[in-house]
């Protein structure tokens, strides 16, 4: 009975290649010229660049990056199929193959690292004491309402 319940452990524990070698999560490492920059995760606020965290393989992210004067950043990080799931079909390990699914490690995110270089955008300056905004772009969004313009003399 030992030797049983021994191979049912091995047979569901080793033929779960993706899982054993990467892992549910995977590490992902973001950087920005400027840095400083805030990085949001699928909308939530998680930190400033540079940054490092592990992200679940199962689902894709969507990565944005938002600093004052600069234009945001944003990029989809996509599962793609992870080879190690080959693994399991040479040992055979049908319930392999369902244990990476389940966990997420049958894929890995692309790409795993993030180097921005965020691009002058927006300067928004307030007056002192007073409620007026100027904003200077050089690629203004064609949803906003023009009230002045400014001239060279």
């Amino acid at each position: 009975m030992k030797k049983f319940l021994f191979v049912a452990f091995s047979a569901l524990t080793f033929t779960s290649c993706a899982t054993i070698i990467s892992g549910a999560k995977q590490k992902v490492s973001v950087s920005s010229s400027p840095s400083e920059a805030t990085v949001f995760i699928d909308s939530l606020e998680v930190g400033k660049t540079p940054f490092v965290t592990k992200l679940k393989r199962k689902h894709n992210h969507t990565l944005r990056l938002e600093l004052n004067g600069f234009e945001p950043y944003e990029v989809t990080l996509k599962r793609k199929f992870n080879g190690w799931i080959i693994g399991n079909a040479m040992i055979g390990g049908l319930v392999g193959v369902i244990v990476d699914l389940s966990t997420g490690s049958f894929y890995y995110l692309s790409p795993k690292e993030i180097n921005a270089e965020l691009q002058k955008g927006v300067t928004f300056k307030k007056e002192n004491g007073s409620d007026i905004y100027i904003g200077v772009t050089m690629h203004p969004n064609p949803e906003w309402a023009k009230i002045g313009e400014l001239t060279r003399l």
